[in-house]
């Protein structure tokens, strides 16, 4: 993607990750970052008063969209260079992959809002925040997977007979 960059300022003009599974975007904790860049990019130019491609247009009453890059961070295991998200512990101490997704996340929002101040709408702007739903458990150790055995969440007193 010639002449994107992440907020960081690493470029996105090659695949960032090129050992990882190209097949898709989620396949890798650093190309996934390129991808959530192109819609950052589409809201900074929303909030300058552009369409989502640079072109002059009204300035939209709403701005939203979604970070994949929180999602990848938090179930990857990325095995070309041995790297897997997640939370380390119960305290929820994110894993280094995980950590630079959020960080990632957070200089994108920070460029929204930067924007949005720029443009002197920051007064008359509500900014929301939230999350979907969680992709792993914060504590590793309690993971029981269920597996394809029949096995249910439900407690066996909890079942139907």
């Amino acid at each position: 993607m010639p002449g994107v960059s992440t907020p960081e300022g690493t470029s996105c003009a090659s695949v960032r990750d090129p050992g990882s599974d190209i097949t898709a975007w989620t396949n890798s904790f650093q190309n996934i970052q390129c991808y959530d860049t192109l819609k950052v990019n589409a809201i900074l130019n929303e909030i300058e008063g552009k369409n989502h491609d640079g072109k002059p247009a009204k300035t939209p009453t709403i701005f939203g969209m979604n970070f994949q890059a929180l999602s990848v961070g938090q179930k990857l295991i990325e095995k070309s260079i041995s790297t897997k998200g997640g939370y380390l512990d119960g305290a929820g101490t994110p894993s280094a992959a995980l950590l630079s997704e959020f960080q990632f996340i957070d200089d994108s929002i920070g460029e929204m809002v930067n924007k949005i101040k720029d443009r002197g709408l920051y007064d008359s702007t509500l900014i929301i925040i939230t999350a979907k739903h969680g992709q792993s458990p914060i504590d590793p150790n309690l993971w029981n997977p269920i597996l394809n055995t029949g096995s249910s969440p439900q407690p066996s007193w909890a079942r139907p007979t």
